[in-house]
């Protein structure tokens, strides 16, 4: 299973990366000669300065005030790629951004964090800085024509932030992705929407996301796409699937099946720890629960014996509750069946029937789209 351009999709939140002039060796760096030519107006030292102050290394201590002066003269004289990690800088609350320089190369991006107030973990905070936030969302607003990392700074930042009317603004983003003709885009808009929901330590956030998120994963017809996102969302959620699980069991014991069912894709992926059984357990009990999509996932499971044998006939069964509940794709599931007599005696006329539902039903969430 591939997944490395989802990571490649949203290297904001895994971090991103950029070659310095720097030495490989931190011990190598000569922090002194830096700071020289960045104080005779050096553009690419002072960006470097910068980098130093914010990663604590070459030897120079940590920093941020210092490192953001630096980077703001590089700005000063054109240099986007500080701009970049200035906007990040200032947009993210300090325990919500990293930066680090190893091997010579620059990583930075946004992390998790836990409120020791609360004890909650996987905690994405903006700046309560709110002139420096203003601040860091324009400079990356500017740069979001010269490359992807931007853009979804600016989605992180709008998405996290305090303001329930930012936040409304990375939704409008969201809902520009779903819109997408490029299937490419409603997996960066589902992953967004599935992180927001399973960490976001707003509580009319974390539904709204796991209900988009469910609804997206309605659009996506590749079930290697979905298993993607999942192995994508649990790299960013601490890099393992224990980490990531225990999240979402927390949520599905809270009865929702939207956690439930991305639970079980999870013990569907092979890079998390694959488990049949388990994977077989949670969708039966999601769809028991009447989620459709489960429903779906389930029968095309029994129909191609993905989690254990084949049973066309079970295949059959939970393709009709599905379709029968308003599923386009259990819909078009179902037409599958009858045309090619899968659990059931093959009927061109209703084949036809639940493909003609299928279209009607995918033209009308078009609609509401639009």
């Amino acid at each position: 299973m591939q997944y490395s351009y989802l990571l490649a999709s949203v290297p904001a939140l895994v971090g991103f990366s950029g070659a310095t002039e720097a030495p490989p060796a931190d011990q190598e760096i000569n922090a002194a000669q830096i700071r020289q030519k960045a104080e005779a107006g050096d553009m690419a030292a002072q960006r470097r300065m910068g980098i130093l102050c914010l990663a604590g290394a070459g030897g120079v201590e940590k920093n941020r005030e210092e490192g953001v002066r630096w980077l703001r003269k590089a700005v000063a004289h054109g240099d986007s790629y500080a701009k970049m990690i200035l906007g990040l800088c200032l947009v993210f609350d300090e325990r919500s951004w990293f930066v680090s320089l190893e091997g010579g190369k620059v990583q930075c991006g946004v992390k998790y964090h836990v409120d020791q107030e609360t004890d909650q973990e996987n905690v994405i905070e903006t700046n309560a800085n709110r002139d420096e936030y203003r601040e860091g969302m324009e400079m990356l607003r500017t740069l979001t024509e010269e490359g992807e990392e931007s853009k979804l700074f600016v989605m992180i930042g709008l998405l996290f932030d305090r303001d329930r009317d930012v936040r409304e603004q990375g939704w409008a983003m969201v809902d520009r992705l779903r819109s997408d003709a490029a299937e490419e885009m409603k997996v960066v808009a589902a992953l967004f929407s599935g992180i927001v929901g399973i960490t976001s330590q707003y509580p009319d956030l974390k539904q709204r996301g796991l209900d988009v998120f469910s609804e997206i994963v309605g659009e996506i017809r590749d079930g290697d796409k979905i298993e993607e996102i999942v192995t994508a969302i649990a790299a960013i959620c601490g890099g393992d699937g224990p980490s990531f699980r225990k999240l979402l069991e927390k949520k599905a014991a809270e009865g929702n099946t939207d956690a439930e069912l991305l639970l079980a894709w999870s013990y569907a992926s092979d890079s998390l720890g694959r488990d049949d059984a388990r994977a077989m357990e949670l969708l039966q009990s999601c769809a028991r629960k009447g989620n459709r999509k489960a429903m779906v996932y389930l029968a095309y499971g029994y129909r191609h014996g993905i989690f254990g044998p084949k049973d066309v006939l079970k295949c059959f069964q939970w393709m009709t509750l599905a379709a029968e509940g308003g599923d386009p794709q259990g819909m078009s599931g179902l037409s599958e069946c009858y045309r090619e007599g899968i659990g059931v005696e093959a009927d061109e006329n209703k084949a036809l029937f639940w493909d003609m539902k299928a279209q009607a039903a995918i033209r009308e969430e078009k609609k509401d789209q639009d």
